[in-house]
């Protein structure tokens, strides 16, 4: 006997109904999925603003959003990152952390880039010729190279033919 007194009688008495006609076992199947893909929407993780799941499966329209995967986008990425969970943490450029871990959605690098890279990953290479260091914050064109810039390694953007003269670096 189904007795409800709450605002939710009217899901209530859904769920005592499907328990008449479907038996215990598949009503708590039926629970669970529901269940899961309520958690889905809820949380935020399913793509898109107006994203819904399947009732049946939990399966969420149109895929996760970066950071997370599974059937119901419920489970985060580990040891990797973005859309799909495609990208390998261990790919990144990531200056003095650990590279096989990183911030399930973005890839971020907490201590920021080995000098030549750059981008919230770190996998940009700092353009050849124009900038260099951590981050790709120097300036090739400003440094002061005896017989002109010359090369400019992306990691130091030390002068080859070192600096021009009354200039230390």
């Amino acid at each position: 006997m189904c007795v409800t007194t709450s605002a939710a009688s009217v899901q209530v008495e859904s769920v005592c109904q499907a328990f008449k006609q479907k038996g215990v076992t598949q009503l708590v199947s039926m629970a669970v999925m529901e269940q899961t893909a309520i958690r889905s929407v809820q949380t935020g993780i399913a793509k898109g603003d107006n994203s819904s799941c399947d009732r049946s499966t939990g399966e969420c329209v149109g895929g996760c959003k970066a950071g997370w995967n599974g059937i119901d986008c419920t489970q985060k990425c580990v040891f990797t990152y973005g859309d799909n969970c495609a990208r390998l943490c261990s790919a990144r450029n990531c200056s003095g952390t650990s590279s096989s871990s990183c911030d399930h959605v973005t890839g971020k690098c907490d201590g920021g880039c080995k000098p030549g890279w750059k981008g919230n990953d770190c996998r940009t290479v700092c353009t050849q010729g124009l900038e260099y260091g951590a981050d790709c914050v120097g300036n090739c064109c400003a440094r002061m190279c005896e017989g002109g810039s010359g090369i400019c390694p992306k990691d130091t953007g030390r002068c080859d033919s070192g600096c021009e003269s009354g200039v230390a670096g």
